[in-house]
């Protein structure tokens, strides 16, 4: 590798751009081991630009012979002022570079860190916790249950994520939250319940939907939850019925895990509810989530509707499901708003402009 070419590369990084940082790294990871020792060092270096964007590209390149530096990167003190905190941006970049190797041998020292409570970033200690997660091993599970006992409401979030990736272990942990109807982290470990598709906690998300009086925000992530596990006889009825509860929550969240469902025996009742203005946003977005192209012909109509929320909800949900015959109406809205000066427009652009870019890449498989 020139040497020219590499000091051109990090004299970028002391440029203190956090763009320019962002595309320098990219280029130092795709010129790969030929880096690999030169990111070592600027691990080492006081400027924390210079140390995020070698972390960065460490991350990406994926050596796990990083380690050790990226864990004393992690560590780094100082006495000196960051005007743009990028020290806690490399602190961060480096706990995530660790979760990207997979290294089993850092998680001793990440679940140390996590003890000696010399971490107090809420966001930093979230990213340890997700290296912790995205390295798997069981050991770091005693941890992680404490950590949910967090007073950070994201590094609570965090925790549970990262017991749902610890197999039946951590499910179990996560299954005992949601049925503790004391505990903090109840509403998070409900939620990854349902993102792990979690089979076995199907009997303990049907209690809690189904009980009247429990906290309503845990019941809608139960819903929710149900929806994306989507794999017992029993979700399908228990959703529609929550649909006809008091609670308006409660009936959008059994909406959304319909469509989360992704069962076509959901598409009906998904339907019956797109003429209650109260819940018509959140039916469109469930149609996009159950993918079902009956849907098509209907949300291609909405395109044409004077509610732009509503046009934008429904080009999210077109591209969700990949409506081929919906390409030329959304061109066509497209430069009916270009033509348009409302402060809107621009934003239902970038959503029709990624739907287009969505339904291109689906037909060139």
């Amino acid at each position: 590798m020139p040497k020219d070419r590499l000091d051109d590369l990090f004299r970028k990084l002391e440029k203190h751009d956090w763009a320019e940082n962002r595309k320098t790294a990219e280029a130092l990871a795709e010129l790969g081991q030929g880096a690999f020792s030169h990111l070592l060092n600027a691990l080492k270096s006081e400027d924390g630009y210079v140390r995020n964007g070698a972390a960065v590209a460490l991350g990406k390149i994926g050596n796990k012979e990083a380690t050790p530096a990226l864990l004393q990167a992690l560590r780094w003190r100082d006495e000196r002022i960051y005007e743009d905190d990028e020290d806690s941006e490399a602190r961060v970049s480096a706990a995530r570079a660790l979760g990207a190797l997979r290294d089993g041998a850092a998680c001793t020292a990440l679940i140390n860190l996590l003890e000696e409570g010399s971490v107090r970033e809420g966001n930093l200690k979230s990213y340890i916790i997700d290296a912790l997660g995205e390295i798997g091993d069981t050991s770091a599970i005693p941890t992680l249950a404490r950590m949910t006992e967090d007073q950070n409401s994201e590094t609570q979030l965090s925790a549970c994520a990262a017991l749902g990736k610890m197999g039946s272990e951590g499910t179990e942990i996560l299954l005992k939250l949601a049925r503790d109807k004391v505990r903090r982290a109840r509403q998070c470990a409900t939620r990854v319940l349902g993102t792990s598709r979690s089979r076995p906690a199907v009997p303990t998300l049907l209690a809690v939907l189904e009980d009247p009086a429990d906290e309503e925000r845990v019941r809608c992530e139960a819903a929710r939850a149900l929806g994306r596990i989507g794999l017992s006889p029993e979700i399908l009825p228990a959703l529609r019925e929550a649909l006809n509860g008091s609670s308006e929550n409660i009936r959008s969240a059994a909406l959304m895990g319909l469509g989360y469902s992704r069962d076509v025996a959901a598409y009906e009742a998904i339907i019956q509810r797109i003429s209650d203005t109260r819940f018509r946003y959140v039916a469109v977005m469930a149609l996009g989530e159950l993918g079902d192209v009956r849907a098509c012909e209907l949300l291609k109509d909405m395109l044409n509707h004077k509610d732009s929320s509503l046009r934008f909800h429904a080009a999210t949900a077109i591209g969700k499901i990949g409506c081929a015959d919906a390409m030329a109406a959304l061109v066509e809205l497209r430069a009916q708003l270009a033509a348009s000066s409302s402060p809107l427009s621009g934003a239902e652009m970038t959503s029709i402009d990624a739907t287009i870019r969505m339904l291109e890449r689906k037909a060139d498989k």
